[in-house]
């Protein structure tokens, strides 16, 4: 009953959820969509896919490379995960 009771509480016009900060995206768009134009919105710990934009690779490129170990990147949860600063130095030695 409870659950109901929450359930029918939330907003469900646009107008609301816009007012609880939703975003609305198009669909298949994601966060990591959005282009990078400073370098201090890039997260400390970065992700395959998100080190592919910014490097202008491909996700597989990016994997071999880790595996590799020409990119500096630690396996976490089976998922490589690349450190802000590690990136930056790697990027001034290349």
């Amino acid at each position: 009953m409870l659950l109901l009771l929450l359930f029918c509480s939330l907003p469900t016009s646009g107008a609301a959820l816009g007012k609880l900060g939703a975003t609305f995206r198009k669909r298949g768009e994601t966060v990591k969509d959005k282009p990078i134009t400073n370098w201090n919105d890039v997260p400390v710990v970065i992700d395959v896919p998100m080190a592919a934009r910014l490097l202008g690779f491909t996700v597989d490129v990016i994997t071999r490379k880790c595996k590799k170990g020409e990119i500096p990147a630690h396996k976490v949860f089976n998922q490589w995960r690349i450190d802000k600063d590690e990136l930056v130095q790697f990027l001034h030695k290349s």
